[in-house]
């Protein structure tokens, strides 16, 4: 029954966290098609088809990171929220490092479009890790309570 709270919040992190994600993916859906030298660029309507298509394998990646996440957070002594989303945050930009090094191209368009893919990335990956990591420890907030990470103290002797 120990890790009941933590598996719920591993279940609804995934959640918050494609909050900012399918509000953009709303947006797109009541935008435009836009038309361009007479045809019709419905790029974005096909990147929301493929993220509505994934969505449920998204879903189960995020939750099991998030699970495994929130347990290392744990067992390192993140347990407070302000450390917790620290970590959180810190481990989102170093997620979006990659992310953004393998989105840009800086053969061709220089350095300008790397650092727009980082900042891009590490904006996106922030937006979704800072709800994720706050409804994660909300949910788990009394596993992180009545979990000691040790033997218990004694009590000082005067």
């Amino acid at each position: 029954m120990t890790t009941f709270r933590p598996v719920l919040a591993s279940l609804a992190a995934p959640v918050a966290a494609l909050m900012p994600l399918l509000a953009l993916a709303a947006y797109e859906l009541n935008s435009p098609v836009i038309i361009i030298n007479g045809e019709a660029d419905d790029a974005p309507q096909r990147a929301l088809g493929l993220l509505l298509i994934g969505l449920p394998v998204i879903y189960v990646v995020l939750a099991l990171v998030a699970f495994i996440v929130g347990w290392a957070f744990i067992r390192i002594g993140l347990v407070s929220l302000r450390r917790f989303i620290l970590g959180a945050s810190a481990l989102a930009v170093l997620l979006a490092i990659p992310f953004g090094l393998v989105g840009s191209n800086p053969s061709q368009y220089g350095l300008q479009d790397l650092a727009l893919a980082l900042t891009a990335f590490c904006g996106i990956f922030l937006l979704m890790a800072v709800p994720g990591a706050v409804c994660w420890w909300y949910v788990a907030k009394c596993h992180l309570t009545f979990r000691s990470s040790g033997p218990p103290s004694a009590p000082a002797e005067l």
